[in-house]
């Protein structure tokens, strides 16, 4: 499940949440193009049998305004780029803090993605968490 397509916020009884203590899409509004803000996130996972919490702050760019080619219409649409953080575990079985960057094209009317770009390379090492 995410919010707005943008932020992930975890399945239903799954494994991974994500908690944001105030509403993004609030904070999201009040970018200017060219800005970027951090974006406060918890994210509460099992990793080596262990139940963690841990920050996992999202950093959103506001990249451009524009129109994008959708089928036969241009769509008026917002490019954000939102690197997200996640605990994940490396091939030693260590705990590590990851960023994924993703560029969505968000269109002014439905509030959903119309388009990303989310290389399989986009996502890179932050830091090892303390035990």
């Amino acid at each position: 499940m995410t919010i707005a397509g943008l932020f992930v916020v975890g399945a239903p009884g799954g494994t991974r949440q994500k908690t944001y203590p105030a509403d993004p899409m609030t904070t999201l509004a009040t970018l200017q193009v060219g800005q970027s803000t951090v974006i406060a996130a918890s994210e509460t996972s099992t990793l080596n049998g262990r139940r963690r919490t841990v920050a996992t702050p999202v950093t959103v760019h506001y990249l451009a305004c524009g129109r994008l080619p959708v089928g036969e219409d241009a769509v008026a649409v917002r490019l954000y780029k939102v690197d997200s953080r996640s605990l994940i575990l490396d091939r030693m079985r260590k705990e590590q803090l990851t960023v994924t960057s993703v560029v969505y094209a968000m269109p002014l009317a439905s509030g959903f993605p119309v388009a990303l770009a989310n290389p399989k390379t986009a996502s890179r090492l932050e830091h090892r968490p303390q035990s």
